[in-house]
């Protein structure tokens, strides 16, 4: 009965498409490469334009912090039956300062005379999240103040083999002391 026939599961409808290739336009700092990183389809795939996966590929590479918009679209291939995607990115400045941070820290003069004074002290973080247009993130922390200093360096290559694979790298330095007890040294 017709009835019974809305009830079963429907036959697919959707049409599917051929994905002949990939195209990235309106990057100008960010290498293609890194962006398709981000895409899970690659030249050959079927493809259905309703699929959800487009939509979260445009989250996903929203989501990196690199670009203001991300707009995915498809456009007719060369053979019928066959399209083209097309990522429209528009670029953003990825260089951030994460942290700025100020105040007073009492300690004990350099002298050693166990005179206890307040000394102002400054730290900062700056991290540019897409080095050379790679997905590269390098970090650099500082923290000063008269007499002590520290820093530190991150490099981080989140998608460095087959995107499963990263890798880390950190180096601080650290120029201070501490003050327990009677003798500042």
């Amino acid at each position: 009965s017709p009835s019974e026939a809305r009830r079963t599961d429907p036959i697919s409808s959707q049409v599917r498409y051929v994905l002949e290739g990939i195209v990235v336009v309106g990057n100008s700092r960010t290498k293609a490469k890194v962006v398709r990183k981000f895409i899970p389809l690659k030249q050959g795939d079927f493809l259905d334009p309703e699929s959800p996966e487009l939509l979260a590929t445009e989250w996903r590479l929203m989501g990196t912090g690199w670009f203001d918009a991300v707009d995915i679209r498809l456009e007719r291939g060369a053979e019928h039956g066959y399209v083209v995607l097309v990522v429209e990115v528009k670029e953003r400045n990825t260089v951030v300062i994460e942290q700025l941070v100020a105040g007073l820290s009492k300690g004990v003069t350099e002298t050693g005379n166990n005179q206890e004074s307040l000394f102002p002290w400054l730290g900062f973080k700056v991290t540019e999240t897409n080095l050379a247009g790679r997905g590269i993130r390098l970090s650099g922390t500082a923290l000063l103040s008269g007499f002590q200093q520290g820093g530190r360096l991150d490099l981080r290559y989140p998608k460095l083999i087959k995107d499963e694979y990263g890798v880390r790298f950190g180096t601080f330095f650290l120029n201070g002391r501490e003050f327990y007890g009677v003798d500042p040294l």
